[in-house]
């Protein structure tokens, strides 16, 4: 049935007070529903926040995988990531990157696919703005919940740009004994309309030694 046609078929409609009445019930009914939905996605981002802030996740270490090949490893500590790419040694601290060259602390115009904002810190800001798709329990006691977020509200948050692009990112969380221990960002969609890449781009990133990982206790002044 066409736009017009629909519209023309409601005001006839509602001239008989017994189709008026099943088209005020059906909206009723289909308004609920939306409100239980936004209820249930508002109740799930709740809980993964208050996770994250509970389970206190200021030190660990982590593994990062792009298309399932293992690219670079690394250590979270109070807001400062340091990890090692290609031999190299680097450090991420307060939105800048440095290099560590001759046993000095060098500042450069780098950081590879913004690693700190994909970390667990960096998470709920995604969840805040996302829904959830989907729930899988597995045997070994490990939970994925699953998250899709607008790809405009994705770049905002990740790159800090400002687009209209109603596509999605879709967010893996994988939790053990109710801690996240993986993350996946599937930004295929991301990166071949605002990169150009026309592979896949899938990021897995594994955590653990929670609040065993090195202290990085450097000076970034310089």
């Amino acid at each position: 049935m066409k736009i017009k046609e629909y519209w023309k078929y409601i005001k006839e409609a509602w001239k008989d007070s017994r189709k008026k009445a099943i088209i005020k019930l059906s909206l009723y009914f289909v308004f609920f529903i939306v409100v239980i939905a936004m209820i249930r996605g508002n109740n799930t981002n709740n809980a993964i926040n208050n996770d994250i802030e509970n389970n206190n996740y200021n030190n660990y270490n982590f593994n990062l995988n792009y298309n399932g090949n293992e690219i670079l490893n690394g250590t979270y500590d109070n807001d400062t990531v340091k990890y090692i790419y290609q031999n190299q040694v680097y450090y991420l601290n307060k939105g800048m990157t440095y290099q560590l060259i001759n046993n000095e602390l060098v500042n450069i115009n780098n950081n590879h696919i913004h690693i700190d904002r994909l970390l667990i810190n960096n998470l709920e800001d995604y969840i805040d703005e996302s829904m959830e798709t989907y729930r899988t329990e597995f045997s070994d006691g490990k939970i994925k919940k699953g998250y899709e977020i607008k790809i405009e509200d994705f770049a905002y948050l990740y790159d800090n740009k400002e687009i209209i692009d109603n596509n999605k990112v879709n967010i893996g969380v994988t939790y053990l004994e109710n801690q996240i221990v993986e993350i996946e960002y599937d930004l295929t969609q991301y990166f071949k309309n605002y990169y150009h890449n026309e592979n896949d781009y899938i990021i897995k990133i594994v955590f653990s030694n929670f609040n065993l990982a090195e202290q990085l206790n450097l000076n970034f002044s310089k």
